[in-house]
């Protein structure tokens, strides 16, 4: 039996030989060999949970198999178990005391868990031990990479990618480096070479989605026609779906599943948070769809909205799919489109009638698989809709937005108190790329006595500061106009909005949650009307609340409007005091309102595929 399971696996045939090696194991339950062999075709299945009981019996016919505890820690370790990983690396370092990866993966799992304060003296030691060989250096460059050292990080995978051109992962996370470097034409090439490599790798594809978001000769038919490469070249390896059975009751209570890795505290959990809060629960039960690897104080709140919590990590989407369909799920909701932790292979697999991408990604997502995609005029013009795989639903505005509780007052506008003007932007400082810099740079040479606040967690270490004092240097505005903010508590960083009198929007890719942040704190952001639905989206916002004046054709018009409003200093401080009302009132603050448009959006969804027929199992609904 290990001849065939090992001949399949060889061919790529991985579900085969698992089924094969499962047969094995339970002809021979006592054989060491098969045990961990199992284990290491589910890993490649993706299917992780299984793989850990495979190593977990491995490991009890044989606990001195240091190789196994060394394995099964690298799976703990990606499904998010850092305290089970971590004892796994020391007992597999007792037992290999000169396995060199093995003595990094401990010390990395040690970051994983440390404290802010502790992380640089650890990537200092991590720096420090001998890496050798590729998987080494991997790790190194994939650690320090995530926790804020990306200058590092591209160091370290260059000299593995030296030793071995065609280390897929090292492409893979390099990219991402790169990206945090703000050097995203760069990323972009070595998502490319990473897909060149191995074609079939879902999320090379996704960061390469992504990333090119950040290059601005890009537009909707461009960013469109790469989601559908995507989808494609995963399309073919998913067997047509069967029809559903769901029963056809165009009124009846339905059961909405929503699917994301994003239940926790983070930025769009307070834009599709609000929505679940208010969904009438007398006409939609919530069945939610979690791949959180750390689960926090917002997740629980998550879980007491669900009729039923589903914990998606270690599933594979064929496993994930068919659990959705035992669920009996009437509209599958896509929080993430192509971004970190998205299912979208389980979508491809048409696991519910009616299937929607809304909120988490404002782009669309490429599959004809989801039938809509939750949007409006601004963000996705009628003239563009043709470029896109889902039907294009309107709603008032691209995002609601929720405000945390407690919300820190506004204060007066610091200009009106005789203070410097100050421009502000609390993006994520991946999104300031070259062309933004240069805008914001012709901004101050016409405001002279202005400056620039920044403010993300990345200008904690000196790697992101220094590239864009730089940069700013070589556009001719001096360092000492330039000022920085690192990471906050978030009612810190909301307060931090009271030190600017007018945001800047970066572009291509705008601000999405970090606009409604800005306006109800009562700073109006100025943004360029782009070319594609992801730099459109402050553009939708500050058209839903009635602030149209804001929006430059380009970006020329961009640095009109910032410097003409720089000079009308009692105009902003009545802005300032009536904006956050005027948010609150508006379609995408008025939240139970929303969230009624939202659920009669998906009453029609579903009335319509009630009247669709599915002769390929494929919904012909929209």
């Amino acid at each position: 039996m290990q001849a065939l399971y090992a001949d399949l696996y060889g061919a790529g045939r991985y579900a085969d030989a698992a089924a094969a090696c499962a047969r094995s194991v339970a002809i021979e339950p006592g054989n060491v060999d098969d045990h961990g062999n199992h284990g290491e075709i589910l890993v490649r299945l993706d299917r992780r949970r299984e793989a850990g009981r495979a190593f977990a019996r491995t490991l009890a016919l044989a606990p001195a198999f240091g190789q196994v505890h060394h394995k099964r820690g690298l799976n703990d370790q990606l499904i998010g178990e850092i305290d089970a990983a971590r004892v796994s690396y020391d007992r597999a370092a007792a037992l290999m005391p000169e396995n060199g990866e093995v003595r990094i993966l401990r010390l990395a799992a040690a970051i994983e868990r440390a404290l802010d304060a502790d992380v640089p003296a650890l990537v200092g030691q991590l720096l420090a031990l001998p890496a050798r060989t590729v998987e080494e250096l991997l790790i190194v460059g994939s650690t320090i990479g995530e926790k804020g050292y990306p200058r590092e990080a591209v160091g370290v995978l260059s000299q593995a990618l030296a030793l071995k051109p065609d280390a897929f992962d090292c492409w893979v996370n390099r990219g991402v480096s790169l990206a945090l470097l703000f050097r995203h034409r760069e990323a972009v090439a070595g998502a490319r070479r990473a897909l060149a490599i191995r074609p079939s790798y879902p999320h090379a594809h996704t960061n390469l989605i992504f990333w090119l978001a950040f290059l601005p000769e890009f537009g909707f038919a461009e960013h469109q026609a790469e989601r559908r490469k995507w989808s494609a070249a995963h399309r073919r390896t998913v067997p047509p779906p069967m029809p559903h059975a769901n029963t056809r009751d165009p009124e009846r209570r339905l059961r909405l599943g929503y699917v994301s890795s994003d239940f926790k505290s983070h930025a769009t959990a307070g834009v599709f948070g609000p929505v679940l809060r208010r969904h009438d629960r007398s006409r939609f039960d919530l069945f939610l769809y979690s791949g959180v690897l750390r689960e926090d104080a917002e997740t629980e709140k998550f879980r007491t909205l669900a009729t039923a919590w589903r914990s998606t990590l270690g599933r594979a989407p064929d496993a994930l799919a068919e659990h959705i369909r035992a669920d009996r799920i009437d509209i599958l909701v896509d929080l993430s489109g192509h971004t970190a932790g998205n299912h979208l292979l389980t979508f491809l697999r048409k696991p519910a009638p009616v299937q929607v991408t809304a909120w988490g990604s404002s782009t669309g997502t490429g599959l004809s698989e989801i039938d809509y995609f939750l949007a409006d005029p601004v963000s996705v013009p009628v003239k563009e809709r043709r470029h896109y795989a889902e039907t294009v639903y309107d709603l008032p505005g691209i995002l609601p937005y929720e405000p945390p509780e407690p919300l820190p007052p506004v204060g007066p506008l610091p200009a009106a108190l005789g203070r410097p003007l100050v421009f502000g932007c609390f993006n994520r400082a991946m999104k300031i790329g070259p062309s933004t810099i240069a805008a914001w740079a012709r901004i101050l040479h016409r405001t002279p006595e202005a400056r620039l606040l920044l403010k993300d967690r990345s200008f904690d270490r000196g790697d992101a500061r220094a590239t864009l004092c730089e940069a700013f240097d070589r556009a001719g505005i001096a360092s000492e106009r330039l000022e920085f903010a690192g990471g906050t508590s978030r009612f810190e960083h909301l307060a931090a909005h009271g030190r600017a009198d007018i945001a800047l929007d970066p572009f291509p890719v705008n601000g999405g949650v970090t606009t409604c942040e800005a306006l109800v704190m009562g700073l109006p952001v100025v943004t360029v009307l782009g070319t594609d639905a992801g730099s459109r989206t402050s553009a939708s916002l500050l058209s839903a609340i009635g602030l149209p004046d804001w929006i430059a054709a380009d970006v020329d018009d961009y640095v009109e409007i910032a410097t003409a409003w720089s000079t009308r200093i009692a105009d902003l401080s009545a802005i300032r005091q009536t904006l956050r009302t005027r948010y609150l009132e508006s379609p995408i603050g008025d939240l139970r309102t929303y969230t009624r448009l939202v659920e009669d959006a998906f009453r029609d969804m579903w009335r319509r595929w009630c009247q669709s027929v599915e002769p390929s199992g494929r919904s012909v609904a929209g």
